[in-house]
């Protein structure tokens, strides 16, 4: 389940990488408000992918965390005190 669940947010992060390459294909962006959007496009790509990065590391906790402990077993036998 935690493979799988990697394995979806590596998925998401290239579907907005290649959406992100889709649409600023073939579109130049000259002077200051090219730049300003190619600007506010790469902050939200990278907004988004912050988004899909920490929403993968908080579904690994909540994996990891709903999962049973292992039993413990005593490893070394204390003296019993005076």
């Amino acid at each position: 389940a935690t493979l799988v669940h990697a394995g979806l947010g590596w998925a998401l992060f290239w579907i907005v990488t290649a959406a992100y390459v889709a649409l600023s294909a073939g579109h130049p962006m000259f002077g200051a408000g090219g730049a300003l959007a190619l600007f506010a496009v790469r902050l939200g790509v990278a907004l988004v992918r912050l988004v899909i990065k920490v929403g993968v590391l908080a579904g690994q906790v909540e994996l990891g965390r709903v999962r049973p402990l292992p039993p413990q077993r005593p490893t070394a036998k204390l003296a019993p005190k005076p």
